[in-house]
């Protein structure tokens, strides 16, 4: 495959604005499962989050 940088640059790019949505939707489903949630999953979410947000910025 023969792409050129900018078509990779493109083909990966990532909008953090768009995820933290996403991360707010996630958030709102994975409260549904209330203490029975792992912890260690809330606590991925929460750090995904703030990559996003660092990212962002």
């Amino acid at each position: 495959m023969n792409l050129s940088d900018d078509d990779l640059s493109r083909l990966f790019a990532i909008d953090a604005g768009e995820w933290l949505e996403e991360t707010n939707r996630n958030a709102a489903f994975l409260a549904r499962f209330g203490e029975g949630l792992p912890r260690s999953l809330l606590a991925e979410h929460r750090r995904l989050v703030e990559r996003l947000e660092a990212a962002r910025n």
